[in-house]
């Protein structure tokens, strides 16, 4: 652990502002350099690379804004710049953001106010390096799975394509999950230190959205192997494709129209809501990339089906649900048809599809107990049926919790995870949803945490893979002790890899990484109350 002191550089050609600021700097542990100009204050950086430089702009032999386009200051620098005020200079402020300065002291300036400043902007610099190199090492592990992958695929017949990407997606999946759970982390908690920076703000968002993107290729890994964990609840068909329709209205151009035709029949299936958005956002995006740029029209339509008879398949006497969507694109040849499931087989340029959205689908669909079937004709449109078993159990009721568990900050939770820096990161996610929260780097650890605070405990939060003792048993080992204490298990590892190891999930509560702070505070709250 580095514990050298962050560095200060006070730029002012006067002696008696640089006593001050030293003076009130003085209280916290900080190292402090000084300079009387901007040509002395250049040589100073390069000498003690300082976390943070604070500059007046008035000074002899050079100014303060020599200063700062000498320093040609990113958003990737090390340093953050805090510039001196007096009266008659809020003419230069913008011209001072321009050149990259984060924060201003107004002269005569306030201790509590600079001692704030101060602070905000050595701890925002240094969250900022923790995310870049987080997300460095996130580009280098998808680089090195992206070349095994092309090197695999290389060598296998086109028949061995899902089985390879099956077992890659459960190789990668823990510690690509482990990355973005930490990243998603970071990002979040960097955002109680943005407030009205945009620059940051911007850096932030396209963290998330790059983040957003890793989970989201890699639960597409997932499905199509039929190794994603779904949350399978009797749900009403035209709720949840109304829900889906809300997300993805918003992204269709304006040459084509959408039509919803929702079914008359109240009818139910064991559905996951955030896959069957999965599943129809991939078939539309589909649909809206056959139209393309000409007058077009996507239509959304579900028939109740008594009995059916698959394609290439004996009749099913089941009870269906089909959602019918149909498009008037350029449609598919017989060729294409027979390739569209198979993973990275696609029909668009190169950099604008993965190949795995119809491979995907057709994983989640199997998930359902449920299969899919296309149709499809050169230059008039393609049609693709999804068949849901239908449900005959009760409609669940997504509940909206208001306010906390009962006993509030009482709750007492303990994190265990084998990843110190995930652990330390899922520390500061669950403190900032209010809880107190204890952690462990092991179920030894754990269990004698357990021991002597067996009476505040109020949840366990385990990951399953662990050296030594599993998440598991160690959950198993907390029953056997008759205790009140509930019990969370989390992982990014597909739910495949615990059968074929032995494990069983069974009903206790799961989490899967990478997940949000509501994420968390959501399955936390429904487990307390």
């Amino acid at each position: 652990m580095n514990n050298s002191k962050d560095i200060i550089l006070i730029v002012d050609d006067e002696p008696i502002v640089r006593t001050a600021l030293i003076d009130a700097l003085s209280s916290r542990n900080y190292q402090i350099i000084e300079s009387k100009d901007g040509k002395d204050a250049l040589k100073k950086v390069n000498q003690y690379s300082p976390n943070l430089i604070i500059t007046d702009i008035k000074m002899p032999i050079m100014d303060g804004m020599e200063l700062l386009e000498n320093l040609s200051i990113s958003p990737t620098d090390s340093f953050s710049v805090i510039v001196l005020t007096g009266h008659g200079e809020n003419k230069q402020i913008k011209r001072c953001y321009d050149l990259g300065v984060t924060a201003f002291i107004e002269k005569p300036f306030n201790i509590y106010n600079l001692l704030g400043l101060v602070h905000e902007n050595i701890s925002r610099k240094k969250i900022q390096k923790q995310l870049r190199d987080q997300t460095s090492n996130l580009n280098k592990l998808v680089e090195e799975k992206v070349s095994i992958i092309e090197e695999k695929n290389n060598q296998l017949r086109q028949s061995q394509k899902l089985e390879l990407v099956g077992q890659l997606a459960g190789g990668i999946a823990h510690d690509f999950n482990n990355i973005l759970t930490s990243i998603i982390g970071f990002s979040d908690l960097a955002k109680t230190y943005v407030k009205d920076d945009l620059i940051i703000k911007d850096y932030l968002s396209s963290i998330i959205n790059k983040s957003d993107q890793a989970a989201n290729l890699v639960q597409q890994l997932m499905a199509f192997s039929r190794q994603q964990k779904l949350d399978l609840r009797s749900s009403n068909i035209n709720e949840l494709i109304n829900q889906s329709i809300d997300f993805i209205k918003k992204t269709i151009p304006e040459n084509i129209q959408l039509k919803n035709n929702e079914i008359d029949d109240n009818l139910n299936i064991e559905a996951d809501s955030n896959a069957i958005q999965q599943i129809l956002t991939n078939i539309i995006f589909n649909s809206i990339y056959a139209i393309g740029s000409k007058n077009g029209s996507i239509s959304l339509s579900c028939v109740k089906k008594d009995s059916i008879k698959k394609i290439d398949h004996d009749t099913v006497n089941k009870k269906y649900v089909c959602i019918e969507v149909k498009d008037n694109g350029i449609g598919m040849d017989e060729e294409t048809l027979q390739k569209v499931f198979e993973p990275f087989f696609t029909t668009k340029p190169v950099g604008q599809g993965s190949g795995l959205g119809l491979s995907m689908v057709y994983g989640l669909m199997e998930q359902h107990d449920g299969f899919i079937e296309i149709t499809s004709e050169i230059n008039k449109g393609t049609t693709i049926d999804l068949f849901f078993p239908i449900s005959e159990n009760e409609i669940y009721q997504n509940n909206i919790i208001i306010g906390k568990p009962k006993n509030g900050n009482n709750n007492k939770i303990l994190i265990v995870d084998d990843d110190l820096e995930l652990l330390t990161i899922l520390k500061a996610i669950f403190d900032s949803i209010d809880y107190n929260t204890v952690i462990a780097n092991n179920a030894t650890d754990a269990l004698n945490i357990i021991k002597q605070e067996k009476d505040n405990l109020s949840l366990v939060i385990s990951d399953i893979v662990m050296p030594e003792m599993n998440g598991i048993k160690l959950i198993q080992s907390i029953q056997k002790m008759n205790l009140n204490i509930k019990c969370i298990l989390m992982s990014g590892y597909p739910d495949k890899v615990f059968k074929e190891e032995g494990f069983e999930l069974k009903k206790i509560p799961f989490l899967r990484k990478p997940f949000t702070l509501e994420q968390a505070s959501d399955l936390i709250m429904r487990i307390l109350l």
